[in-house]
């Protein structure tokens, strides 16, 4: 490694642990009012349990409840007109921690959180504020409609300083391109067009949650991050009455980079012509990325700031000198904006670096050296531009959702002994064996990882699908490298790529029709945005969002002026009386589940509805709970005047 990445690394990790450091203990401490309120909680409930705040944030509050005979509990407490473990009068209160049954939990954790709960009902909490907020701002405030969405400067600055360092490679890049780097520009528009010939734009998140995530980019908290507000926050502000749909067109365009990307990715590791048009073609008509591109996905979000990562760090490593401390840099900035959107960012995020090592043309110790340097680089941006934000989403939520809850992915079915006969073959079949270990490991380590972190028991194929490509970037680096030195005559080597591709593309075929058919609630919130905008801001739309474990949340927001106001029926909440003016009443595929009838015949029983639009839906369902019947009815009705 270098001098100079080596004094760029360097500089970089102390300004990393300065910046951590301050912003560690900007962090404000949770406010006396809140305390206040914890411990007048505790004394309501004659000392059963005890409440400790360990996190106050906007919109969010996160406390350990000390109870006995059992093991501490953490329990979110977030301001949230929407989703939740349980919801008390606009507050979502949700225990942090994974069991499959809450029911089968211990006495005393169940009866910290009713007791939360009855705190919550008599007066609501007063949230905290994130540091160097107005002391005088409130959670109403910070959450009304209107308020200025953040800005992907993050992303932005990676983004500049990577087109800096693809100016400064431009050589290498036509080359790569065999003279025609203009192919790369006019083929993001071409895959918008491809995917949406394909596939209509829609709402793909699993069990009915996708315009939760258009609140959290307008106004709504999102415990998850800022970095989703910040990305498309602006874009849906700017999108009127239709926010998703301004989303959805950003989306496409971001995700339309991904094949150019790719392409580079596999001439740069030394892969032939043949490999790039391969990586380009499969990435643009694989049926997940047709799927979630044009979609509200933060799936596809994070890997359309994955992917441009990673080519920096390879453009920078395959250059000259300070080139690489650039391209690390840019990989930083991209990797920090990534972390804040979700959490299953930070593993991709994490295994970047290893790409570097896995380069041809260098000695493998220097190229090991240049991975650890750029390594610590990205690191130090992450630490330096988003340690606070990272630590508070890691106290905040159900991390364990997204990882260290499955080792049945990896030690079940043979999956260890299946990946070391993969990189035995790979090792034998290369002209060097330490090269072959090193595109083994880049294979094989990703691969781990993304099983390690995935569900043993996928409850969306479209989500472990999603998941895992989000590690495939590294691991492109490594069979462009394998195939680079593959044993064997030239026949061999020259349509090894193409053979690879066909092995690919026929699984993908056969459940191509099975990605792409969108599932019941994705049907029935395209069918709301149909009939929502004959509805103005004074009228009531009343409707059963929640009911146990399943959720369908309609297109409608409290965020957006031009959206009528919502009763969001949250599971056994059912109100006794309707608002005045004009209501509506939505039948929602929840009324047809077992634990959503009942609370949707309460809500028909409020008033005569008079019917004005309706549908029959197929079942389909995404998530882990599938519907009784084979079609559902849905429609929409109004209280007559």
């Amino acid at each position: 490694m270098s001098l100079r990445v080596g004094a760029v690394s360097a500089a970089t990790v102390v300004l990393a642990v300065a910046l951590g450091l301050a912003a560690h203990a900007a962090a404000a401490p949770c406010p006396a009012p809140a305390r206040a309120w914890l411990a007048g909680c505790a004394d309501a409930g004659d000392g059963a349990a005890r409440y400790q705040p360990t996190v106050c944030d906007d919109g969010i509050l996160v406390v350990q409840a000390g109870v006995t005979g059992a093991a501490p509990l953490s329990i979110e407490l977030r301001a949230s007109a929407g989703g939740g473990f349980r919801v008390v009068d606009g507050v979502a209160l949700s225990p942090v921690v994974e069991v499959p049954d809450w029911d089968a939990t211990p006495a005393a954790w169940r009866a910290a959180l009713d007791q939360l709960a009855a705190c919550v009902a008599r007066e609501r909490p007063p949230f905290g504020q994130p540091a160097g907020a107005a002391a005088a701002a409130t959670s109403a405030e910070a959450t009304r409609p209107g308020r200025l969405p953040g800005t992907p400067w993050l992303a932005a600055v990676g983004a500049v300083l990577l087109a800096g360092l693809l100016w400064l490679e431009r050589r290498r890049l036509r080359a790569a391109c065999a003279g025609r780097l203009w192919l790369l520009a006019v083929s993001v528009p071409s895959v918008v067009g491809v995917r949406a010939l394909l596939h209509a734009a829609a709402f793909v998140h699993p069990n009915g949650q996708g315009p939760i995530w258009v609140g959290m980019a307008l106004c709504d908290p999102s415990s998850y991050g800022p970095g989703y507000r910040e990305m498309f926050g602006a874009i849906a502000a700017r999108g009127g009455g239709h926010p998703e749909a301004a989303i959805f067109a950003a989306q496409a365009g971001l995700a339309a980079l991904v094949p150019a990307a790719g392409f580079l990715l596999a001439r740069l590791a030394g892969g032939g012509a043949r490999l790039g048009l391969v990586v380009a073609a499969l990435a643009t008509l694989d049926p997940v990325a047709i799927r979630l591109a044009g979609s509200e996905s933060y799936y596809a979000l994070v890997g359309s700031l994955v992917v441009p990562a990673v080519l920096a760090l390879v453009v920078g490593a395959r250059a000259r000198r300070w080139r690489l401390a650039l391209g690390a840099l840019a990989a930083g900035f991209l990797c920090a904006q990534a972390a804040r959107i979700h959490p299953v960012a930070w593993a991709p995020v994490g295994l970047a670096p290893l790409a570097i090592a896995a380069l041809p043309g260098r000695a493998l110790s220097r190229r090991v050296l240049e991975a650890v340097g750029a390594g610590a680089i990205v690191g130090a941006v992450v630490a330096a531009t988003s340690l606070a934000t990272l630590r508070l989403v890691a106290a905040a939520r159900l991390v364990d959702d997204y990882g260290s809850n499955s080792a049945g992915a990896v030690t079940g079915g043979g999956v260890p002994w299946m990946l070391l006969v993969g990189a035995g073959a790979v090792v034998a079949s290369h002209r060097r064996w330490r090269r072959g270990l090193v595109a083994a490991a880049a294979i094989g380590v990703p691969l781990f990882v993304a099983l390690r972190l995935a569900s043993a028991a996928p409850w969306s194929a479209l989500i472990w699908h999603a998941h895992l490509r989000l590690f495939l970037p590294v691991m492109l680096v490594g069979v462009a490298v394998a195939l680079r030195g593959l044993r064997g005559p030239d026949p061999v080597r020259t349509w090894a790529p193409v053979v690879g591709a066909l092995a690919v593309a026929a699984p993908l075929a056969a459940s191509a029709r099975a990605l792409l058919t969108p599932t019941t609630d994705g049907i029935e919130q395209r069918w709301a945005l149909g009939w929502r905008d004959r509805l103005g801001p004074d009228d009531t739309v009343v409707y059963l969002e929640r009911a146990e474990r399943r959720v369908l949340r309609l297109p409608l927001s409290t965020c957006v002026a031009a959206h009528p106001r919502l009763v969001m029926v949250q599971d056994a909440a059912v109100p006794t009386a309707l608002p005045p003016g004009r209501v509506y009443y939505v039948e929602t595929s929840l009324c047809s589940t077992v634990a959503g009838a009942p609370r949707c015949a309460a809500l028909r029983a409020l008033a005569p509805w008079q019917r004005l639009d309706g549908r029959t839906l197929p079942a389909r369902t995404g998530d882990y709970q599938p519907y009784p019947t084979a079609t559902l009815e849905v429609w929409l009705g109004v209280r007559p005047e």
